[in-house]
């Protein structure tokens, strides 16, 4: 999934398609050109979507989750959650689908939480 659907990726594919360096293409630049109509952005956020969707499939039947939490910067975008379960309606698995309630800092709480309960004394009574 980290060589097909991440924005990193996404960025690198519009940055190489218009020429420019990878630092000055941002996930915001892309969907706001896709939600202009842009035909370029709106293959390549379909390409995104599909490879998630792919994905997200494979851990579906795999895992057989309640529910697939998808967390970061670009789903605190209004509407993404809405785009991303219309194009991943085909794979049937839409309904799976909710954001984190932290948005972007969800990784870096999930870690500091993590490195808490390892590292943490259990005499220290801080929270």
């Amino acid at each position: 999934m980290n060589e097909n659907c991440t924005l990193r990726v996404l960025r690198h594919r519009y940055a190489q398609h218009i020429g420019a360096p990878l630092d000055s293409v941002t996930g915001e630049l892309i969907f706001d050109r896709y939600d202009a109509g842009d035909p370029v952005c709106q293959r390549l956020v379909a390409e995104f979507f599909n490879g998630l969707g792919h994905g997200l499939y494979n851990l579906v039947h795999i895992f057989d989750p309640q529910t697939i939490f998808i967390g970061g910067g670009v789903v605190e975008r209004p509407g993404f959650l809405t785009l991303l379960r219309q194009h991943l309606a085909w794979f049937g698995i839409a309904d799976y689908l909710d954001t984190v309630s932290h948005g972007n800092d969800a990784g870096l709480i999930g870690a500091v939480y993590h490195f808490n309960q390892l590292y943490r004394s259990p005499d220290d009574d801080r929270h």
